[in-house]
């Protein structure tokens, strides 16, 4: 099943502009939900910056987002970092 990428606002703020300064962390390992909205937003927002596609990533089955929060979670020659206003998740970095 292909889902959609959220809109410019989803439920964990992805992409959304941030009213004031960001936070910088790493990625959870419980948040592979999250990673999945803010990547597939950057690939529809510029997808000639990523060597793969929108199509190909929302086909991934949610184990496989889960599987990447985890290693960028916890890796230590591999981390995710997300850009963080309040609550929000609104980037990766």
């Amino acid at each position: 099943m292909v889902r959609q990428a959220p809109a410019a606002v989803g439920h964990h703020g992805a992409m959304a502009r941030p009213a004031g300064p960001v936070d910088i962390r790493r990625i959870r390992p419980d948040e592979g939900q999250v990673l999945r909205d803010l990547r597939l937003a950057a690939l529809q927002d510029a997808p000639t910056a990523f060597s793969s596609t929108f199509g190909a990533e929302a086909a991934f089955p949610d184990s496989q987002w889960d599987e990447r929060a985890r290693r960028g979670a916890a890796g230590d020659d591999l981390a995710t970092l997300v850009a963080v206003d309040g609550e929000r998740s609104v980037g990766l970095v």
